[in-house]
């Protein structure tokens, strides 16, 4: 058997094979930490991770867990394209006209 500096050791020793294979163990934490992980890779909403963590808020999971929504934005490209598609699509599929369109309504709250 191998133990962590890859020495040679016996059964005897008290090193298991579990500890030859492992570098670092794994703590209740870390398992904390991986399960919402997962949980956010799948797309789970932020306040159900949040429920399942026991947070106050979501805003506490939100300040742990953000690096994991900020990776992939193409969900959000792609349902933004859907929902302006249809706007661009009813002012005759003219992209300049839905810009002038808008910026329009941004000058007149101003």
């Amino acid at each position: 058997m191998v133990n962590r500096s890859a020495k040679q050791t016996s059964p005897r020793t008290g090193a298991s094979l579990l500890d030859a294979l492992v570098c670092r163990r794994v703590t209740f934490h870390g398992l904390r930490h991986t399960h919402a992980s997962q949980l956010i890779a799948a797309g789970v909403d932020i306040v159900t991770v949040s429920t399942r963590l026991g947070h106050a808020k979501p805003s506490v999971t939100l300040a742990v867990y953000a690096h994991m929504y900020q990776k992939d934005d193409s969900k959000a490209a792609a349902a933004i394209q859907r929902g302006l598609g249809r706007f661009v699509k009813a002012l005759g599929g003219n992209w300049v006209a839905v810009f002038t369109f808008v910026l329009a309504g941004i000058r007149a709250k101003s």
